[in-house]
């Protein structure tokens, strides 16, 4: 009986895969459309450059696939017309696409024109109808490619007047290039060259669309020279240079006009109605000046600038050209935000440690403190969360406040000059933060920073903290008696736990990708360091010691010690909804002088929700050191981790990930408490920890809520023989929700 069962389900499933082919009410008077082939007659490396292009037109797409069956087209023939309509069907059908309803003369004309633009003239291309079966069939593409033709000479205008003799100046730098293949897409840029070139020198109404390139052939030799010059029908006020006239600024455009008040400083001009910004802070953001020519790059710099200040929504220039001269002025058109701001923002937690619940942050914010856009910040913050770790759960609470009070440009102005470009901006922050693990230890941290912040461009933030203080305090009375016992057995962790001063400096570098490229690369590196100034002034000055062999400052022993960090990002897209990410971080952090290990707050972890996800977090390493039972907040001074992460559409908003996660930390210096736990380069690849799992996303784009369920695959603190998973328990995963992506 049972194995009749079994029978009738194969057959069954059997069944319902065939009928998932989708070619229910397909006839072979008007069969399935099931894609292009492409071939080259010849084979040639230019086959793999011209192969893009071609494929580029290639229109429609069949119905997908995967193996003989087309679920979409499948769902759309069971379904009635009335439901084929509805929203939540919207991207989980997709109607049959018949042989009919495809041009191939229209795809082959496109070729030709592929092939033509990228140098590849008087080209042959046959069509053929390929049949699979009855009702299924594809178009085929036979190509045959000549010879390419190429730049023979390459002629600027001779130089009549202004404008034909700044073109002729350009010529040096020019993009097309004897001998090279006549492309359209270079051709393309090279104009777009000349008019970013002609617009940084004055010419603010020029375009590409002036200018003209002619092509014209060498008899047969497959060359072609060309010669740019500018079109006659070219406007007069295209073909001069303009410089800046007067300046007006708008401080707040959406106000009456009517009820505005008018300040003048030389050749600037502030219309305002309110006055509440001083004049001074909108002239150092505008880099079109009176009596310069005009610069597409320094109006660029001007909207950037503004854009960047808080008080500011949006910034527009507009150029209003001067009668009977070569002049403009410049009206720059502010909105402002609203000046003061409450918020009360209650959410819920998620942690890379594993712990979760509910927060909530009261924030004050004032975008215009001292009349000079400044932005004052306060936040107060609290949070109650639970770390639940094989059915223990580990209570936890956190109290703090932030101030931060941000000044647009360098401070003190007299040391930095000329940098304005770079949208410089001054940062003072302070705050208290109080953590308290009811089941080990409460600690309690101040701090205080001031430094400066610039980026020459959107991809590229810079951030220099000159002054970086922080005391930390744990108490001894909110110590539990378990975390009082772990301590005594390592000292080397008490000593990173001990009341500490750290008096230092940090830099930091980002490098974000630019928007819409197809394969993205992320970088964020750092360095800081701390201790060292106290420390040389101390042994220079031959200042006494503590008992343990520790300057202090205050009474309290200085934490010294220089920390680096880099965290890299690659992300390769296979197609639109398709692509494979790539994670590389890395931290160390040396201990010197004043301190045997780093201060537990500057220490580095893996595990958890954003690291390595079959692990809790801090409850790794380091080395090869066996966790303590019931401890789970280990550290290190080296950290070592990789990620890659398969991402895949699903259905609508819902997507999927294939991941493996490899890393650890390890400590510096030895501890004879824990005599595996330091970083070894003939054993430290022994020591990695790997997990592997699958996950879903639900990517709202404001909001990507996200469960990872992963899978041990290597243990680093087991036996040496041991370490590899011998199995995996599919139906017992590490569970880790979060709010984003992973990295």
């Amino acid at each position: 009986m049972i194995r009749l069962t079994t029978y009738l389900l194969v057959i069954g499933g059997i069944l319902a895969l065939a009928g998932c082919t989708g070619m229910r009410y397909v006839t072979s008077a008007d069969p399935l459309f099931i894609g292009h082939e492409i071939k080259f007659e010849k084979k040639s490396e230019a086959n793999k450059g011209l192969s893009p292009a071609v494929h580029s037109v290639l229109k429609p797409s069949p119905n997908n696939n995967t193996l003989w069956m087309r679920p979409a087209l499948a769902r759309y023939n069971m379904l009635s017309d009335s439901a084929k309509v509805r929203k939540f069907w919207k991207n989980k059908i997709a109607p049959p696409v018949l042989l009919s309803q495809t041009n191939p003369v229209q795809i082959s004309a496109a070729i030709h024109d592929r092939l033509f633009h990228a140098g590849y003239f008087n080209n042959t291309i046959v069509t053929d109808t390929l049949f699979s079966g009855h009702r299924k069939a594809k178009y085929k593409y036979t190509i045959t490619i000549r010879e390419p033709y190429r730049i023979a000479a390459v002629n600027f205008p001779k130089p009549q007047n202004e404008l034909t003799k700044k073109i002729s100046d350009l010529q040096g730098e020019s993009l097309l290039k004897k001998d090279d293949i006549y492309l359209l897409e270079t051709v393309k840029n090279e104009r777009i060259r000349i008019d970013r070139e002609l617009k940084e020198q004055g010419y603010i109404y020029f375009s590409p669309d002036f200018l003209l390139v002619k092509a014209d052939s060498v008899s047969g030799h497959h060359q072609l020279n060309t010669e740019i010059t500018v079109k006659p029908e070219t406007p007069p006020e295209s073909r001069k240079a303009f410089t800046i006239r007067n300046v007006y600024i708008h401080d707040d455009n959406g106000l009456d006009a009517n009820l505005t008040d008018t300040i003048r400083q030389d050749s600037y001009f502030l219309i305002s109605q309110t006055n509440t910004l001083k004049f001074d802070v909108l002239r150092q953001g505008i880099f079109l000046k009176p009596g310069d020519l005009y610069a597409r790059s320094n109006a660029l710099h001007t909207i950037r600038y503004l854009n960047e200040l808080s008080i500011f929504r949006n910034a527009n220039l507009k150029f209003i050209p001067v009668a009977e001269t070569d002049q403009v002025d410049v009206m720059a058109y502010l909105s402002q935000r609203k000046r003061f701001a409450y918020t009360a923002d209650f959410n819920t937690v998620f942690r890379s440690t594993n712990y979760f619940g509910p927060g909530v942050i009261f924030s004050y914010t004032d975008r215009n403190a001292n009349r000079g856009a400044e932005l004052l910040k306060i936040n107060l913050r609290g949070s109650f969360e639970m770390q639940i770790i094989e059915g223990d759960f580990n209570p936890a609470y956190q109290l703090g406040v932030d101030i931060n009070y941000l000044m647009p440009g360098f401070f003190p102005k007299a040391l930095f000059k000329g940098t304005r470009k770079n949208l410089p901006q001054t940062n003072i922050a302070a705050g208290y933060n109080l953590f308290n693990r009811l089941d080990l230890y409460r600690l309690n941290s101040i701090y205080g920073n001031f430094g400066y912040r610039w980026s020459k461009t959107d991809r590229m933030q810079h951030s220099l903290n000159i002054l970086e203080a922080t005391f930390t305090k744990l108490p001894e009375d909110s110590k539990s008696q378990e975390f009082i016992d772990y301590l005594a057995e390592n000292p080397g962790v008490q000593r990173s736990f001990d009341e500490q001063f750290i008096l230092g400096a940090g830099y930091e570098y980002t490098y974000n990708p630019a928007s819409g490229r197809r394969n993205d690369f992320y970088f964020r590196g750092g360095i800081d360091a701390a201790g060292n100034v106290l420390n040389g002034i101390y042994a220079a000055t031959n200042a006494t010691k503590d008992s343990l062999g520790r300057y202090t400052f205050l009474g309290v022993p200085f934490s010294q010690y220089i920390r680096t960090r880099v965290d890299l990002r690659y992300s390769f897209v296979f197609r639109k909804e398709s692509s494979l990410v790539t994670r590389f971080s890395a931290g160390v952090g040396i201990p010197t002088g004043n301190s045997e290990v780093l201060p537990y707050i500057k220490q580095f972890y893996v595990g958890g929700t954003n690291s390595l996800r079959s692990f809790v977090a801090r409850a790794l390493g380091p080395g090869s050191e066996v966790p303590p039972e019931g401890y789970n907040d280990l550290t290190g001074d080296i950290r070592l981790e990789g990620n890659l992460e398969y991402r895949f559409q699903l259905s609508g908003s819902l997507k999927g990930a294939l991941f493996v996660d490899a890393g650890n930390v390890w400590l510096f210096n030895e501890d004879p408490s824990r005599p595996d736990a330091n970083f070894r380069f003939d054993s430290f690849l022994d020591e990695i920890a790997i997990s592997s799992g699958w996950g879903l996303r639900w990517d709202f784009n404001f909001i990507v809520l996200r469960l990872d369920f992963a899978y041990t695959l290597r243990t680093p603190y087991l036996a040496k023989g041991d370490r590899w998973a011998g199995g995996i328990n599919f139906w017992r995963p590490a569970l880790n929700i979060a709010i984003g992506y992973p990295f």
